[in-house]
């Protein structure tokens, strides 16, 4: 009951400080005077686009300004949201429909999160690339952390091991951390991308895709490819804090946290003035 009854709370500060973030931002004011050398990408609809926005601030404050971030519109981001999204410098907006998928229209109805795979394998060619979910807040840089960008493919380590098809358990190489799909660094490009569709196809035919088949088949294409985890200590993934007022981690000494789903309300529970520095 107390569990419950603090989540309801840390909720409504939640709302309330979300509130706040529309009603103060000021989109003719956004800049950095850093510059990062890296291009993102990001899958977002209406439904996530303030918590997006928050998200590409929080990334111009903690590591500059990328080179361009781009969001793939699902098809739900009105006029309203794209204008305010493309006062932003270097904000590109494109739509799913302009992409021409390799996967069957059918599969990427039933399960559109699919369309973060064909982001990353037809859409990042070059420069070093980074694949970002809408509910990442970035709170320091990644150098200061030790992290070289720049030179490797990285991913999140997720929570665990109970996010991927139930059949992959059976075969999956143990001594590799479980990968999140949240936050994709991309370096290398010349990459067979495939099996990943190979794998999603035959799941589709024999009855058996799911809603993890995307972070399956990324978690079996990344250690085949040798991709590098980052470290978890510092770019943090979900948490225990849900029925908690407490955090789970000290902001001051992370990079950042992917607000997965149970944890969604405490992306808005900490003040964004003080991830923002305003």
């Amino acid at each position: 009951m107390k569990g419950r009854l603090t989540k309801i709370l840390t909720t409504r500060i939640a709302k309330f400080n979300q509130k706040s973030f529309i009603k103060k931002i000021d989109f003719d004011n956004i800049f950095s005077s850093r510059l990062s050398n890296i291009s993102i990408h990001t899958l977002c609809g209406e439904k996530q686009s303030i918590d997006l926005l928050y998200s590409i601030l929080s990334f111009f404050s903690a590591n500059g300004k990328p080179l361009k971030w781009v969001i793939y519109d699902d098809g739900t981001l009105t006029n309203d949201t794209k204008c305010n999204l493309q006062r932003i410098p270097d904000i590109q907006i494109k739509s799913l429909k302009d992409i021409n998928p390799f996967l069957p229209k059918e599969i990427l109805d039933l399960y559109p999160t699919l369309w973060k795979i064909e982001i990353m394998c037809s859409q990042i060619h070059s420069t070093t690339s980074m694949f970002s979910d809408s509910d990442i807040v970035y709170f320091s840089s990644f150098e200061s952390k030790g992290i070289d960008v720049y030179k490797e493919n990285y991913y999140l380590i997720d929570e665990g091991m109970g996010y991927f098809d139930s059949s992959y358990y059976r075969f999956r190489k143990k001594q590799f951390p479980p990968l999140n799909l949240g936050c994709i660094i991309l370096n290398h490009f010349k990459l067979d991308w495939s099996p990943i569709f190979n794998y999603i196809i035959r799941l589709y035919k024999n009855g058996l895709l799911s809603y993890w088949s995307d972070q399956t088949a990324m978690d079996q294409f990344a250690i085949e490819n040798h991709f590098k985890a980052l470290p978890s200590e510092y770019f943090v993934v979900g948490g225990n804090d849900s029925f908690k007022v407490n955090h789970c981690c000290d902001y001051d000494k992370i990079a950042l946290r992917h607000f997965v789903g149970p944890v969604r309300h405490k992306m808005w529970q900490y003040s964004w003035k003080k991830v923002l520095g305003v």
